[in-house]
């Protein structure tokens, strides 16, 4: 027995047409199971029951053993002091705080209701891909779908906890902020620190001087800060740049990164740091200083339109800092720029709007997503198996959100899916 399950129970009141007693032979009625508490103090608030003649207000902790108030070490807490029932499955001790208050204990071992528990049992014990895989289709698909649509908040909302750290590390810097967030998203899984780092060694307030000196200035100064410049060089542009960041270097006093915390090895070569540092560069050139500028109802499309530049000069026909060849620096991808918006930009923007509460903002975040296309993985090709197919990157996001942290760590309960399938 899991102390889950009997909150689940008793939440959606799953004992109501039980015949309820304490265990000193009372009649329980269940009116109100409360609010749930996701905190620290008891598992429900403000419930209504009615024990005998007498209806009670107040809170309801739930044990699978009654032991576990002294493990848990309840009776010294004073947020424990307003309680009206202890709800076990198992009295396996009597507590004598709760005597001496005279708090009644409902157990409920023997009169759970069968078919839940069964139901709750083959959802543990199966080893399908999803818990609910062969009863997914059960369920109504307007409650698939306003689950879903949580989720995807969920997983934003996850992602924008390090934006969150962010922000406090630049004392509210909205600029700083996001070019730490943009650079990090440029680097994908591999770079994605050093890619921070590269944001941390130059700064807001210098990448913006430079930018407003041109092009070349900002690929001096990313890719010396990077590490990747030489101290000379037979190509007159890379001579350019190593002049150039030379003087930077100097004017900032600038600390280069070093190339060991570059990965190489492995990444495919649309993805290596010189050719993301480069699209990155474009990407700065293009774009309106300062960054918070582009937030707003156009933030998607100003975001593909500067993530979709060709490489001009030099980087038409060289691919690294002095290798040539016919392709040079090729214009991002369209699923590495989607990529990059979804996993960072978007997350960003609704972080910006969630802290300065412009709802019209928050839900130009979240219908971005469905402006996105669906993204193509292993774990999307088996929902759509399973009928749950996306339309759009909102829908797999959300899919994505439900099998990693729901499914695969088995939180039926905690999953309105899941909460249909168990029920009896």
């Amino acid at each position: 027995m899991k102390e889950e399950l009997l909150h689940f129970i008793w939440k959606f009141k799953y004992l109501a047409d039980q015949n309820l007693e304490t265990l000193s032979k009372e009649s329980i009625t269940i009116l109100h199971p409360g609010t749930e508490n996701l905190q620290d103090g008891p598992d429900f608030f403000n419930a209504r029951i009615k024990i005998g003649n007498e209806e009670w207000v107040g809170n309801v902790e739930i044990h699978v053993n009654a032991s576990d108030w002294n493990k848990h070490g309840h009776t010294p807490n004073k947020k424990y002091s307003n309680l009206i029932l202890h709800v076990v499955y198992n009295q396996d001790v009597e507590i004598d705080v709760l005597t001496f208050q005279k708090i009644p204990t409902l157990e409920l071992k023997g009169i759970l209701p069968k078919q839940l528990l069964v139901n709750y049992t083959e959802l543990l014990n199966n080893s399908d891909w999803v818990p609910c895989a062969a009863k997914i289709n059960t369920v109504d698909d307007f409650q698939i779908n306003t689950w879903l649509n949580r989720l995807l908040v969920e997983r934003i909302e996850g992602r924008t906890l390090y934006i969150e750290q962010l922000f406090e590390k630049y004392q509210y810097d909205w600029n700083s902020t996001f070019l730490e967030v943009l650079f990090k998203g440029f680097g994908f899984k591999q770079n994605a620190h050093a890619f921070s780092m590269l944001a941390q060694c130059i700064g807001y307030s210098i990448l913006k001087k430079e930018k407003d000196e041109g092009r070349e200035n900002l690929e001096a100064l990313l890719l010396g800060s990077a590490g990747f410049l030489p101290e000379s060089s037979n190509h007159f542009y890379i001579q350019s740049l190593v002049k150039l960041f030379s003087f930077q270097k100097t004017k900032y006093s600038i600390e280069p990164i070093t190339k060991s915390e570059w990965t190489f090895g492995g990444v495919r070569p649309p993805n290596q740091p010189v050719v993301r540092i480069i699209q990155l560069v474009r990407f700065l050139y293009f774009i309106p200083f300062p960054l918070t500028d582009l937030i707003g109802e156009n933030f998607l499309k100003e975001i593909q339109s500067g993530l979709n530049h060709k490489g001009e000069n030099y980087w038409k026909s060289h691919g690294n800092i002095e290798t040539p060849n016919k392709s040079g620096v090729p214009k991002m991808g369209s699923s590495s720029i989607d990529g990059i918006i979804i996993n960072s930009l978007l997350p960003f923007q609704f972080f910006y709007a969630k802290w300065t509460k412009s709802l019209s903002l928050m839900d130009n975040a979240l219908d971005s997503f469905a402006l996105i296309k669906a993204e193509k993985n292993g774990i999307v090709e088996k929902w759509k198996s399973l009928g749950l197919s996306a339309e759009n990157a909102g829908r797999t996001q959300a899919l994505l959100e439900l099998k990693n942290n729901y499914c695969s760590q088995k939180k039926c309960l905690f999953c309105a899916i899941g909460n249909q399938v168990v029920k009896p």
